[in-house]
């Protein structure tokens, strides 16, 4: 192969990096704006809306941390769960049970879940039963013809009351 025919696939495909890379960015942003947006609509003073805004940002940092370990290849969803679960760790296998077969999930679908798991562990944590110390959660999965369902169960914890504020 000449120089410049190898020049010319060095070239390619570090367009196809870049392209890649561009679109990363630009989804990790329009998350993160939507973020500040629910940071916002739910918080009730300046510092309980950065408060919620920095746990939010490091649940997703945290979960891109994870992802670059992994070179963006599919991830586990149990080791997803439980890194997203990590400020709970105590609690798992004794009043947090992962159920489910292991399966792997793609990257784009791995940061929203993890962001996800992350606001149902807190509000358990603070209005549900991990506030509570007989309190237990069980999140559940399942693939079934390629669509996942995930299932999250609190038993033994507050009652549920309607909420008094949106967020």
């Amino acid at each position: 192969m000449s120089s410049v025919s190898a020049h010319r696939q060095h070239r390619e495909r570090l367009g196809l990096v870049v392209r890649e890379l561009n679109h990363r960015v630009r989804n990790i942003l329009a998350l993160v704006g939507s973020m500040v947006s629910q940071s916002k609509g739910s918080a009730t003073d300046l510092e309980s809306f950065i408060l919620t805004l920095e746990h939010r940002i490091r649940a997703l940092s945290d979960t891109h941390k994870l992802l670059t370990e992994f070179d963006w290849d599919p991830i586990s969803i149990k080791l997803l769960f439980e890194r997203a679960l990590a400020p709970y760790s105590s609690f798992i296998a004794t009043r947090i049970l992962l159920v489910g077969d292991d399966v792997l999930l793609p990257p784009e679908l791995a940061s929203l879940l993890t962001l996800v798991m992350h606001e149902l562990a807190s509000n358990a944590s603070k209005y549900g039963a991990l506030s509570e110390s007989e309190g237990s959660i069980t999140p559940q999965w399942q693939v079934d013809h390629e669509c996942l369902t995930v299932d999250w169960r609190e038993s033994d914890g507050k009652s549920v009351t309607p909420p008094t504020c949106e967020g």
